[in-house]
């Protein structure tokens, strides 16, 4: 605690006087009770405390200390004695200010320390991950960014970013342009990555990435279009020569999507990801938590990677019921492709003050083999949740029941979770439950 006094200290001293500090302690505590077959009971709690000063106003400062941020599947096991340690860890400290880029000119924002650069999952992505359970070792971006320059029709950002490494020379810069008029909307992202302290031709590196997209209301339908561009340049020495090696790749994935009436919507689409597309800042959501096998979602580049081919969508919503069909046909880059048949559902609606989630996906894989015959392979997933939330007049309570059932060539899991969420006007959240796998096969 002696470190965080002294930072309050610090901070106290060079604000002005008149300056109104805000100070935020929160926290949150995780409670699990679970059993797979043939296992152990497993019994413990997670824990996250973290405290937050903000200095409100046209020139803000955020500044955040971690306590403890436990993650993933740890758990502070009941079954045994455990202490909590404190981190007093600073990992996130953001000066921001606003104003004029000149003398009557355009507004700005402009931003230095710890930032986040969220244009495109696509190219450029980087987000405050500090609390998400399933980034293990969150990246120390920092830089400089300028945000929301605005001119008639047209909209600018740009940033730099360093630690990327350890080796500082790696740095990059880049931006965004937009332009926006009546229902037409076309957005241009640049990247440059290098390393631009190379001492000798074999260290050099860079990486430049270039996205276009458009999309256009013409009131009976909207087209969406996506081009990213990436470009590598490297080195390598085999046996004993240098020798350059350029890699270029190009990403499209081109939508059009076609109102049937104010409720119901279907899109027609064609992409084609290359297998080797992976720019630098690119989102990487993982679909699956490697450690747990939760479903956390998915990014583009990842769920579409290797894959080109034509999709349908259809979406759907109605006092409150929202639903979703998307059916792929998709095929890999080889001479001889390995097919893919995917079919999506979810749907979320409330019934009475129940609120239901349900979400599947399965796909089918064909690989022909040598011998000119096919193997066939499919995996599933399947999540169902069931929540009852009710308010009071500063805390609300959610018991709930979720189901996960997930289906592939070597493994067939259920999971069955019930669970209890009370959570009080963002000071605290306390959720506890009972987790028990029905099936747990590995062929």
């Amino acid at each position: 605690m002696q470190k965080i006094v002294t930072l309050f200290l610090v901070i106290l001293t060079f604000m002005p006087a008149h300056a109104a500090i805000d100070v935020y302690l929160n926290g949150s505590v995780y409670t699990e009770i679970s059993s797979q077959p043939e296992d152990v009971l497993r019994a413990g709690n997670r824990v996250k405390l973290y405290s937050e000063i903000v200095l409100p106003g046209n020139n803000q400062l955020k500044f955040r200390i971690w306590g403890v941020n436990q993650k993933g599947d740890y758990l502070n096991r009941f079954d045994r004695s455990f202490s909590l340690s404190l981190m007093n860890q600073i990992d996130w400290i953001e000066v921001q200010t606003k104003g004029n880029l000149f003398p009557s000119g355009p507004e700005m924002e402009l931003s230095f320390g710890n930032i986040e650069v969220d244009y495109s999952p696509y190219s450029i992505a980087v987000k405050d991950q500090a609390f998400n359970d399933y980034i293990y070792e969150p990246k120390s971006y920092y830089g400089v960014t300028i945000r929301n320059i605005k001119w008639r029709y047209f909209q600018f950002s740009a940033f730099g970013l360093t630690g990327i490494t350890e080796n500082p020379s790696k740095n990059m810069f880049g931006g965004l342009l937009e332009f926006k008029k009546n229902k037409t909307v076309i957005k241009g992202i640049y990247l440059d990555y290098a390393n631009r302290g190379a001492r000798t031709i074999a260290e050099e590196e860079s990486e430049k990435v270039f996205e276009l997209s458009l999309e256009r209301d013409y009131g009976w339908g909207t087209i969406n279009c996506v081009v990213v561009s990436q470009k590598n340049n490297h080195y390598e020495q085999p046996e004993g020569t240098i020798l350059a090696v350029e890699d270029k790749h190009l990403l499209k994935d081109f939508a059009f999507k076609l109102p049937i009436n104010d409720n119901v919507a279907v899109t027609f689409g064609y992409r084609d990801y290359p297998k080797d597309f992976n720019p630098v800042l690119r989102d990487r959501t993982a679909e699956f938590d490697d450690r747990t096998g939760i479903y956390l979602g998915f990014n583009p580049v990842d769920r579409y990677g290797d894959r080109k081919g034509i999709y349908s969508i259809v979406d759907a919503e109605i006092e409150g019921f929202k639903f979703r069909a998307d059916i792929s046909n998709y095929e890999n880059h080889l001479t001889n492709p390995t097919r893919y048949q995917e079919v999506g559902l979810s749907m979320c609606t409330q019934l009475k003050n129940w609120t239901i989630d349900i979400f599947g996906y399965t796909q089918n894989r064909s690989t022909f083999l040598n011998t000119n015959d096919s193997d066939l392979e499919s995996f599933s997933f399947t999540r169902a949740v069931f929540s009852y939330p009710k308010t009071f007049s500063t805390a609300k309570i959610t018991p709930g029941i979720e189901f996960r059932a997930q289906d592939d060539k070597f493994d067939v899991t259920r999971l069955i979770s019930y669970f209890v969420k009370y959570e009080v006007d963002n000071m605290l959240s306390i959720e506890g439950g009972l987790r028990q796998g029905l099936i747990s096969n590995s062929n």
